[in-house]
């Protein structure tokens, strides 16, 4: 799948047709690409794409599809948790200051007041 050339490949290999940008209020973006029922109709796939009360096969996939794949692709990968490792110990650091010590939140505004109020807690 290509959003930058705005084209998808079904299961049986058949490029699609029509692609549509759609743009939610909530300025989400979403694409939907489409396969013309005559592709569908005699595809030895069809079952495996296409519902019984469809026509034809569409997809909706969202803006960032490309890098959320690229990313879960990267995730994937045995050096991620290597790369990854340092990071447990800070955030169980973290999460034991918040908890146990208050320091998710300050009772006070301003930098001045935070620090001496971070520094009474410790």
């Amino acid at each position: 799948m290509s959003l930058r050339d705005r084209q998808a490949l079904c299961p049986a290999g058949q490029t699609s047709t029509q692609c549509s940008r759609l743009e939610e209020v909530t300025c989400k973006v979403y694409y939907r690409f489409e396969w013309n029922h005559e592709r569908c109709g005699a595809c030895p796939l069809r079952t495996r794409c296409v519902g019984r009360s469809q026509v034809h096969r569409t997809l909706l996939v969202g803006e960032y599809h490309e890098w959320l794949q690229a990313r879960r692709r990267a995730m994937a990968r045995p050096d991620f948790n290597m790369r990854r490792h340092p990071r447990n110990g800070i955030e169980e650091s973290m999460s034991e200051l918040n908890r146990g010590y208050g320091f998710g939140r300050s009772r006070y505004r301003g930098l001045a007041k935070t620090a001496a109020d971070f520094s009474l807690l410790a």
